[in-house]
């Protein structure tokens, strides 16, 4: 019966639930607080970003691996967790360091996040590979923008 086949990606929900969680909790919302919620195409209950993280390494699934550690790294620095965002930022280098991959967006990203971050720690602690790696990013972005008008 073709009624019980999802209309859409299941990739989509994936992106949608990172999407999802990360605004409810930029929206103040523990844990605790969250209520059961669910797609209505399919009424399958969402998992939590740290959930879809396990599950993402586990499997080697390096897109949504890469989408939902720049959503955790986004929400860690907006809600000024910087220790959470740097270990964010150590799993997308552990991941996606030093490897060419063609996901230059979410890089970008990552990348501008982790000049913020370790420069942060930097500061805090005064060690250098903290300096050398957000060094590193603001060269990456040098380079970028000079692909761009703006």
């Amino acid at each position: 019966d073709s009624s019980d086949k999802p209309v859409y990606s299941p990739l989509i929900q994936l992106n949608l639930t990172m999407a999802h969680n990360t605004l409810h909790d930029l929206e103040g919302a523990t844990d605790t607080s969250r209520e059961e919620v669910s797609f209505i195409l399919d009424k399958v209950p969402l998992l939590n970003n740290d959930d879809i993280l396990i599950a993402t390494i586990a499997k080697k699934r390096y897109g949504p691996l890469h989408a939902v550690l720049a959503y955790q790294t986004l929400k860690s620095f907006m809600l000024r967790d910087l220790d959470n965002a740097l270990d964010y930022t150590n799993q997308y280098m552990e991941h996606f360091g030093t490897k060419d991959l063609n996901l230059k967006h979410p890089s970008i990203w990552n990348t501008f996040y982790e000049a913020l971050i370790t420069f942060h720690f930097m500061r805090q602690t005064g060690e250098k590979h903290y300096q050398v790696r957000g060094e590193n990013a603001l060269m990456k972005m040098k380079k970028w923008s000079r692909h761009s008008d703006w």
